[in-house]
């Protein structure tokens, strides 16, 4: 992995993290430990996250792989989350069937 995307994830990890906490300080009045742990789980999800996804889209050909059925993948599992009640359940759904779906693609171009 390159050394510059990881260290651009964890300054805007940062930035990002105190950012959540001082958002979120008037929610937690006196439960400091809780907010604290939020943070720091918020931190290391949007990290992995960020390095993911930039790993993914690094080249060219897994930008048009995984590109296209990501943008539908998060639309309809917003919208199946949404009619369930429960849309981080139907983003992570979402989500996991682009991934899916680009394996299929990139399977299919490797075949042929």
């Amino acid at each position: 992995m390159e050394k510059r995307r990881l260290i651009r994830g964890l300054v805007i990890t940062l930035l990002l993290s105190i950012l959540f906490y001082v958002m979120n300080t008037s929610h937690y009045q006196g439960q400091w430990e809780a907010l604290l742990w939020r943070t720091l789980l918020f931190a290391i999800v949007f990290y992995v996250l960020y390095v993911l996804v930039f790993s993914i889209f690094s080249s060219e050909e897994r930008k048009r792989q995984y590109g296209t059925p990501s943008i539908f993948g998060v639309i309809v599992g917003l919208l199946i989350g949404i009619w369930l009640d429960m849309p981080l359940v139907g983003l992570l759904l979402g989500l996991l069937f682009a991934l899916i779906v680009g394996y299929f693609i990139g399977f299919n171009k490797r075949r042929n």
